[in-house]
């Protein structure tokens, strides 16, 4: 009895290292192709959002909350564009209008997030962002790390959703 389960043991696991090496990075990109672009649109309107907040932190008599605000919307229309015709492009589309429109909702739900997270981190910080401004960039990636959350959802499932595409 012992020797047949000692077989099946082996079995198992041979099955187990051959199903492992078929799962290669090619199925792994085509299985998550859409979670993949939708990261590195993320990432690249982060860069694109950071470097406009700062730009207009260093370059603009604006506070610190009002250049956040301003950075965020224009990288709410970058994000969009992208998407859109990159992350979601196999995906049916909705009238430019209304998936705009849909996407400003999932991205105010965002910026709330955001903003919110931003603001609370930064208000704990106040004392020691007098001498360290680099502390802010905390409040900043965390902030962005919770609309990033609350912008998959709202993108994957109902804004680029093939469900209610009409």
């Amino acid at each position: 009895m012992s020797s047949q389960l000692g077989i099946f043991q082996k079995r198992a696991c041979e099955l187990k290292a051959k199903t492992l090496k078929r799962f290669s990075l090619q199925q792994f990109k085509n299985k998550f192709t859409a979670e993949i672009r939708f990261l590195t649109v993320g990432a690249g309107v982060f860069v694109f959002d950071a470097g406009v907040f700062y730009l207009l932190l260093s370059l603009t008599p604006l506070t610190l909350m009002s250049a956040r605000v301003l950075a965020f919307a224009a990288a709410i229309v970058l994000s969009w564009y992208v998407n859109r015709h990159w992350t979601f492009k196999g995906r049916k589309h909705r009238a430019k209008a209304k998936q705009f429109s849909m996407s400003l909702v999932v991205a105010s739900i965002a910026a709330i997030m955001n903003l919110s997270v931003f603001y609370v981190v930064n208000h704990l910080l106040k004392e020691q962002l007098v001498n360290q401004p680099i502390l802010a960039s905390l409040g900043f990636a965390l902030g962005v790390l919770a609309g990033l959350i609350v912008n998959w959802l709202g993108a994957n499932y109902w804004t680029f959703s093939n469900k209610h595409a009409i």
